[in-house]
Parts: structure tokens; sequence; C-alpha cells
């Protein structure tokens, strides 16, 4: 009887010697799943915080540097196709004449090509060679008689770098006097004359083929700048 009932006993403390193995089994398993996952469950680190930031300022960075540059080299040719296209228009003038109004819808073109004369003022410079050319567009011999004779000059301001135009212009008299700018127009600050020269390729004496040659130049910044030369030869047509 004694030996049942230790048996029984021993048998009993194996049974809670399980059990209570098992239940240390079963939660501590649970506290170690529960750590692993609290430990995965990571915020970034100062380190890549910052790492962060730098390469987002690095891009910001190249991308403003490549806009300037694209809007600095578009503003550039801008104004450099502003100065062909200026300078052209004023050997065009030149050329064929400008357009003067004297009544309305009423114009009158005084240029190289349709002169019945021209003269080139001393300047100092060479012979043959004048940065000034007056143009007798001519009229009829009574109003010539009678003392009405309209001309029309262009010349280079060297002081303000820019091409005037003036006379007195008119199929009668009075006709109207003129003094204006040609080029650059009024507002283009950035626009200058280099220089300006009309040089006679038939003699001083009778001209007929006048050579025009005009250099201009667009200022892009304190330190840059780009130029442009026309040269054309003319005859003149009367």
């Amino acid at each position: 009887m004694s030996k049942s009932k230790d048996n029984m006993i021993s048998s009993n403390r194996i049974m809670e010697r399980v059990e209570t193995c098992d239940k240390r089994s079963l939660f501590g398993s649970t506290d170690e799943s529960a750590k692993k996952y609290t430990s995965n469950n990571k915020g970034f680190t100062l380190l890549e915080v910052l790492s962060a930031i730098i390469l987002s300022t690095l891009l910001i960075g190249m991308a403003a540097v490549a806009i300037f540059t694209f809007y600095t080299k578009f503003n550039e040719l801008s104004l450099y196709s502003r100065l062909q296209q200026d300078a052209f228009h004023a050997v065009e003038n030149m050329k064929y004449g400008y357009p003067v109004e004297l009544g309305q819808q009423e114009y009158y073109f005084y240029g190289i090509a349709n002169a019945r004369s021209v003269t080139l003022p001393e300047t100092g410079g060479e012979l043959g060679t004048s940065h000034a050319i007056r143009i007798n567009p001519g009229v009829d011999e009574d109003l010539a008689a009678g003392g009405y004779n309209p001309w029309i000059q262009y010349y280079f301001d060297r002081y303000e770098r820019r091409i005037m135009v003036r006379g007195l212009v008119g199929p009668r008299p009075p006709g109207r006097s003129i003094d204006t700018q040609l080029f650059p127009p009024r507002g283009s600050d950035h626009l200058e004359v280099m220089d300006l020269s009309f040089t006679t390729l038939t003699g001083t004496e009778t001209i007929r083929v006048i050579e025009l040659r005009m250099t201009a130049r667009v200022v892009i910044s304190d330190d840059r700048a780009r130029y442009v030369t026309y040269k054309t030869k003319i005859a003149l047509g009367r």
C-alpha cells in the first residue's frame, strides 16, 4: 500500500513538472516573438536622415544650376537674334530707303539704291571712305530751279554708338525735316554700333557703287558681348 502511494505521489510530481515546463516553453516563445517583433520595428537613424538631406540638397543644386544655365543661354541667343534682325533691318533701310510718312497713307523711301546721286562728307577717314552718306533723291527741274532740294543723310554717331538719319524730305516744298535714330531702336540699350562706313568703288568724282559696312554688338554681361558685321555693295539705280 505504501509503495502504491509513493508511486502515485511520484507520478503527480512528474506531471506537475511536465506542465510547468510546457507553460514555460509556451510563454517563453511568446516573449521571444514579441521581443523579435519589437526589435524589427525600427525608425530611421540620424545618419540615414542626414544622408537623405544631403542627397536631396545635391539634386536640388544640380537642378538649379541646369535651369540657370538654360536661362542664361536662352537669353543670350534671344539678344543675339534681336541684334541680327535689327541690324539687318537698318542696313536694308539705308540701302532701299528709310520710310518717311508725309501724309495719310503716303510714304516715301530715300535710300542709296534709289538715289539720283550721293556724296560722302569728309569725316577724317581715308579717301573715298566716310562714316556718313548724303543722298540726293532728285526732284522736278522746276522745283530744283526754285531752290527746293530734298536730301537725307545717314551717319554714325560715334559718341552715342548709334546710326542717325536726318534731312529734308518730300516730293514738293516745304517738305518735312527729320532727325531721328535709325539703329538701335530706342529702348534697346544693350545694342551698340561699333562702326559704320561707306566706301565708293567707282572713284570720288562720280559715285555709282557704294560698299556699306556695319558692325554692331549686343552686350550680354559686363564682360561678354557678341558681334555681327554686315557688308554689302549697292549700285545707284538712277
